[in-house]
Order: C-alpha cells, then structure tokens, then sequence
C-alpha cells in the first residue's frame, strides 16, 4: 500500500500552523514518542519558537522589504550561477556594484545588503557585511553616490489649506481631508498614522489626546500620548474633519482610515503608500508641485513649528523624536531665513 500523501492545500495549512497550535502539536506529539526523545522536542519546540520572536523584532513593512531584497538578489545571482546562501564576499561586493550601476539610491543598496546579512545569520552563516572586499564595496558605493539622504518636500501650513480647500466633499474627499489635516496636525509617520484605531482618539474640550501604540522608535510597544488641538478653520481643523469622516463613512470601531470600494468604506486600514498616494493627489489636485510624499507631512508640521519658535524638546515630545540631530535638519530648513540670517533685513 502506497503511503499516504497529504494534498498541497492540506500541506500548506500545516504550515502556516499559529505558534500556538503548533505549541499543542509539539505537546501531543511528546506523548507518543519514547521517553528518550523530550529532549529533542524541547529544543526543537524552543527553536521554532526563537524563530517567531526573531520575525517579530522587525516591523512588517520591513520584512517585506527584505524579501523583496532577498528574491531580487537570488535572481541575480542565478543569472550568473552564483550561490546566494551562504553568499561569498565577493559576491555580495558585486551585487553591490551591480546595484549601483543600475542606479540604486544608496539608502535602497543599504537595505539589500541589510537584507543579505540578515539571512545568512538567521540561517546560522557568518554575516557578509564585515568581510573585507564587502566593507570596501559598501565604503565605496557611498563614497560616489553620496550617503545625503533625500528629503520629502515640506507641507507648510499655507500648503496644507490649499490641497484641503481643493478636495471635494465627497467621502472619498472627506477622508482624504482627515488624513491630511489630522497627519499634518500629529507630525506623525505615515506608519502611525495609518494605524490608527477609533479607540485611540479621545476627544476632550481642548481637541484630541491621541494615544500612539507603537512607532518607529518605540519597537516594544510602550506608546505615548499627544494632544492635537483645535484648528481656526473647519477645513483644517484635525478635530472637526476627522468627526466629519467618522460621520460620513459610519466608522465607529477598528480603523480610522479605511480604504473606499464602490463609494463605502471597507473593513481594511489603509497602509503607508496610500497615504503617500493621497498626498500626491491632493497636491496635484490643488497644482501645488514639488517633492510631496506622505513624509512631507511631518516634515511640515516640524518646519512650520520651528518657523514659529517653538521649542526643540516640546517638538520632539509631540513628534516622538528619539534624536535631536534628525530632528535639527528640519529645524534648520525652518530656520533659513528667520530674523536671525545675517543677511536678512540689511537694506538688500
């Protein structure tokens, strides 16, 4: 008799098991083995285990990242018969070279060969990134494409009025309008702002007391609180054109910001390239050009702020900022032609 085979679709549940389950499995399975082998199940049950805590120390976005980084350089490397894993240095250097050449931002050649590194300890190899012909590679890409990041555009608040005048009052215009306003107001990631929950917003007499679960720099989760006051217009009010879209789409519960399909809301959060999309739209909308992303809201808020004298630490407490150094850039952007530039007001 031919053993039986389990079906794709039935192996691929298997795998996809939650820890937990799997946890229950390992458990079920120690009562039918010899008493010889607890040990091995033990060790292999903690392995698999070390393997989801492991996943959870990155963010989502960033794992996907990875294995998009990952499939690409595996792809390459076939293309040439290289092995990718474990990957020689001198491999890994000419991917490197390679990315370059094809014109890669360095901040993009940096995540791929974080990506590659990653891999190769995950799976218990020597990590490529300090080998000698690697560091020399890395040193050099960015040595000739230069490590200056590029910086979104500011959305400074006279910016901000225009693309939220320009949006229809439709629910599609309405939700776009809440996330701008209330993204701009917070000076928030698109990240944290696309995560946000109905049950996150509280809203008192002064505005908002938002509370952000989890950011960028706050990996554990232990969240903080801002508050969000009331803007001078109703079309740039945070409070009042976020009660508008709560209104509007019925959304009293799970996410705030929710994608539209035929004209309603559906049940799934927006993620952080729809919110870079609602901005560039918005912005083509009001025909305000330049270099806006999703980013340039936080950047606006941070600027516009530092335009008015407000203090660095109060700014980093509203933005949860952990490096006063990231934060300068913006300040100093903000800062150019304060009445402080020397070359201001001398009778040019």
């Amino acid at each position: 008799m031919r053993p039986w085979v389990a079906p794709d679709a039935c192996r691929t549940s298997l795998l996809s098991i939650r820890p937990a389950l799997r946890s229950a499995l390992f458990m079920h399975r120690a009562a039918l083995i010899p008493a010889a082998a607890p040990r091995a199940l033990a060790l292999a049950e903690l392995d698999a285990r070390a393997h989801d805590y492991a996943a959870a120390a990155h963010a989502p976005n960033t794992l996907r990242a990875y294995a998009a980084d990952l499939r690409a350089f595996a792809a390459w490397g076939r293309t040439l018969q290289l092995v990718t894993l474990p990957a020689d240095p001198r491999t890994v250097a000419r991917y490197l070279a390679a990315l370059a050449d094809a014109g890669r931002k360095c901040s993009t050649i940096g995540r791929a060969l974080t990506a590659i590194n990653v891999a190769h300890t995950r799976a218990g190899f020597p990590g490529p990134r300090e080998a000698p012909q690697v560091r020399d590679a890395w040193r050099g890409v960015r040595r000739v494409l230069s490590v200056a990041p590029r910086q979104k555009a500011p959305l400074l608040v006279e910016d901000l009025r225009a693309l939220a005048t320009a949006l229809p009052s439709t629910l599609h215009g309405t939700r776009d309008r809440a996330i701008l306003v209330l993204g701009w107001a917070m000076g928030a990631r698109r990240s944290e702002v696309v995560a946000l929950e109905v049950a996150d917003l509280r809203l008192t007499a002064d505005g908002f007391e938002i509370t952000i679960r989890r950011s960028k720099t706050d990996q554990e989760g232990a969240g903080h609180v801002i508050g969000v006051p009331f803007g001078s217009t109703p079309a740039t009010c945070p409070v009042r054109t976020v009660l508008a879209w709560k209104s509007a789409a019925n959304v009293e519960t799970g996410p705030l910001f929710r994608s539209l399909k035929n004209g309603r809301p559906t049940s799934r959060a927006l993620d952080g390239r729809d919110l870079a999309r609602v901005v560039q739209a918005a912005a083509a909308r009001a025909g305000l050009a330049g270099d806006l992303a999703g980013h340039s809201l936080r950047a606006g808020l941070i600027t516009q702020a530092a335009r008015q004298g407000k203090a660095e630490r109060d700014i980093m407490k509203h933005t949860g900022h952990r490096s006063a150094a990231t934060l300068r850039r913006y300040i100093r952007a903000g800062e150019l032609f304060a009445s402080s530039n020397p070359a201001q007001g001398i009778g040019l």
